[in-house]
Order: C-alpha cells, then structure tokens, then sequence
C-alpha cells in the first residue's frame, strides 16, 4: 500500500523551500490522490469505451506497479535474493534478470546503487543490463538530459573502464 499513499516520515522537513510550493502542496493533499485516481479511471473509461475494459487495465496497471515496488523495496533489500557485488554494511541485493531491471528502470540493481548512490549508471560492469542507463542514453542523444558533473565521476573501485555517456 505505501506506493499507493504518500509515505509517512517523522523528519521535520516543514523549512524545505519545495514543500512551501503550492504543486507539492497539492500532490500530497489526499484529497488530491482521491480526484486524480478517479479522473485517471473516467479518461482511461472513455478512451476504451467499455467500463469493465477500462477497470481491468487501471487496476492490472496499479497490479504491476506494485510488482515493480516490491522487486526494488523488498526483494532487491533481503539477502536471500540476488547477488552482492559490494560487501557494504545494509542488505541491498543486485537482481539482474532482465524482466527486473526492465521494469524497475534498473532499479533492482540497488547493492551497485547503495555502494555508488551518485554515480548515473547503475550497472557497475559492462556485463551487466542496465535498462535505465539505455534510456538515460537515449534521452541523452535527444538532448533532454546532461549527466551533473558529479554524475559522471567514476569511482575508482567501480570495474568499469568509463560511463560511456
């Protein structure tokens, strides 16, 4: 349910200049979660024309994303799944199967992503698939996107040659 619902916190973020703005004001209004679900559904009812079509594909859509919120929070965070490439001290797990990382942006790549929390690419060696990197890439010869110059420092104990971006 917590990617249904705006995550609770007890960190008093109430001096952030962001959150004084009036769109995150909205966003995290309930009453606002409420309204766009349902005018998600009623457009989604008159594309497709058929009611009981439109319910299947909001509520499989909603299915999945919960499917790819368990694969990045739960299962890419316990030990039992995946593989470790760095020894660090939390529990993230890389999951490199292809369905995973295509469906998290590369997401499940976290034990790489702990290890290297600011470097853009999240596959640390070229072996490994990187969906979200690819679509960085593409953005990128787009021009909507430019890597920050922090972004793009490779670290030294990363066994890539370069970024490739």
């Amino acid at each position: 349910m917590l990617c249904l619902f705006p995550y609770k916190t007890d960190v008093n973020i109430a001096n952030d200049a962001i959150l004084k703005t009036w769109p995150f004001r909205l966003a995290s209004n309930p009453v606002f979660f409420v309204v766009a679900q349902s005018l998600s559904f009623l457009l989604l009812w008159w594309l497709v024309g058929d009611p009981l079509f439109a319910a299947v594909l909001w509520v499989g859509t909603r299915v999945f994303a919960l499917w790819v919120n368990m694969i990045q929070n739960y299962w890419t965070h316990d030990r039992r799944y995946g593989y470790r490439r760095y020894d660090d001290e939390d529990n993230a797990m890389n999951i490199a199967d292809w369905l995973p990382v295509t469906a998290t942006f590369s997401a499940c790549l976290q034990n790489n992503h702990h290890h290297s929390p600011q470097l853009l690419r999240l596959s640390h060696e070229n072996s490994e698939y990187d969906f979200g990197f690819m679509t960085v890439k593409v953005m990128k010869a787009l021009g909507l996107v430019k890597a920050s110059n922090y972004g793009a420092i490779l670290p030294k104990d990363v066994p890539l040659k370069s970024l490739e971006f």
